[in-house]
């Protein structure tokens, strides 16, 4: 398993990024739940899901010899965070 996260093929940016996003997600919404507190009105909450992508991210970049994943983390990381904003501007969790 640890050699597979060691190649530099762009479908292990995308496992990296998008299944640490699922991970964290599932934990924040699983913490959110045991406080007592409604997901749905505390949408904000989930923006700690890429915290754990940006450390990811760090590591691929000091690695200099990864640089397809490290390309391919920060493409998906934008897109997932514009989808996010996205979301919470038509929610109207966020207003400008």
């Amino acid at each position: 398993m640890k050699k597979y996260f060691l190649q530099d093929k762009i479908q292990v940016g995308l496992v990296v990024c998008l299944g640490l996003e699922v991970i964290t997600f599932v934990v924040a919404y699983i913490v959110i739940l045991l406080a007592g507190y409604s997901p749905s009105e505390n949408v904000r909450w989930f923006a700690v899901i890429f915290v754990p992508v940006v450390l990811a991210l760090r590591f691929y970049a000091k690695r200099k010899e990864q640089l397809i994943v490290t390309k391919t983390l920060i493409i998906t990381l934008f897109i997932t965070f514009l989808a996010f904003m996205f979301f919470l501007l038509k929610t109207k969790a966020l207003t400008l």
